[in-house]
């Protein structure tokens, strides 16, 4: 008999793999294999009903197979969608799969639950990114979103950050940024609700954008020096608040180009994007063949998210499910068939 594992939302969580400390450090070995080039990553292909900004209304689903070598050999795919349209429904924006194979056999291993690591894994990336970038005494956290995604990366770095006192939140709609606050209660930090993106933008030390506006929100905000952005969802800035930066540093290039719908990438398109802003990639300061931070320079991380580390999460989560017997194991071939095997 052939049988593979079914996660669901809930045995994944249980999980310590996806603790920030045990994510990050998976990351690393992701990255340091980034860097060694010990990988395959075919672009993403996207299915959506009309062009790049279609997708804040009627949604896509993004196809994502990677395999990460070194000493986590994990291999699969993510299949993810993005429905805005759900939240009315009472239904998650974001839903998701992840098939884990076996990397000698090809053989399915594992059907799991995936929204939750993948926004793990956002988190994660920048987290890691964060440790070469910010200020280590950064105070001042701001937010544009109230979503999902800046829901857990509020958490993660007031996690990672101890001397972060306030979280200056914008958010287009007061209903999202006050049930982020709600769920926020017992935080380190003050959570501060403001009624203009200039506030959350302009003095903070540490600047993150997660939302699916189809438009740029940071426009003409001027950054204090050594601020650091994490850009990572969209086309969320103008051109001219990205040529604030004094350098930029990337998860995969290729990757943002390919998908072209990050600030960055759109400005290359036209023609627009100096490359010498790009000091080097995530997996260049990991393996420590570029450095970070030195002084107060004004830094941007963009991020478009890749396969290689849904998928080794997400081996760490099967490994340990597997330990501890969680989840359900399904046949695949209750009896082998001869004409598949002989």
């Amino acid at each position: 008999m052939v049988e593979l594992l079914y996660l669901t939302h809930d045995e994944i969580i249980r999980c310590k793999a996806l603790e920030f400390e045990n994510i990050i450090r998976k990351l690393e070995q992701v990255f340091d294999c980034h860097y060694r080039k010990d990988f395959v990553l075919p672009h993403k292909s996207v299915i959506r009903w009309g062009d790049a900004m279609s997708e804040t209304s009627t949604g896509r689903i993004n196809s994502m197979p990677a395999y990460v070598g070194g000493n986590i050999r994990a291999l699969g795919i993510k299949w993810i969608g993005g429905f805005p349209a759900n939240r009315n429904k009472g239904l998650p924006r974001a839903t998701a799969l992840i098939v884990l194979n076996d990397p000698d056999t090809g053989l399915p291993q594992c059907i799991m639950e995936g929204a939750y690591i993948s926004a793990m894994r956002t988190v994660g990336t920048n987290l890691l990114a964060a440790r070469y970038l910010c200020k280590k005494d950064s105070r001042k956290l701001g937010v544009v979103g109230a979503g999902v995604q800046i829901r857990f990366h509020v958490k993660g770095f007031l996690n990672a950050f101890k001397n972060i006192e306030t979280v200056y939140a914008f958010n287009r709609t007061r209903r999202n940024g006050l049930k982020m606050k709600e769920m926020m209660n017992g935080a380190s930090a003050e959570i501060c609700l403001v009624d203009s993106i200039k506030e959350a933008v302009e003095d903070v030390d540490i600047l993150i954008s997660g939302t699916t506006s189809n438009a740029p929100l940071i426009t003409t905000e001027k950054i204090k020096p050594g601020t650091t952005y994490f850009h990572f969802s969209g086309n969320e800035c103008t051109y001219e608040f990205l040529n604030q930066f004094t350098y930029m540093f990337v998860d995969d290039w290729e990757a943002i180009r390919h998908r072209n719908n990050l600030t960055p990438a759109l400005m290359h398109q036209e023609g627009k994007f100096n490359m010498g802003l790009i000091k080097g990639n995530l997996g260049e300061l990991v393996a420590e063949k570029v450095s970070g931070r030195s002084r107060e320079e004004n830094i941007i991380f963009c991020a478009m998210g890749i396969g290689i580390s849904d998928v080794a999460i997400a081996k760490s989560v099967y490994d340990e499910a597997r330990d501890r017997g969680l989840g359900r194991k399904m046949p695949l071939w209750e009896n082998l068939n001869p004409l598949f095997t002989d």
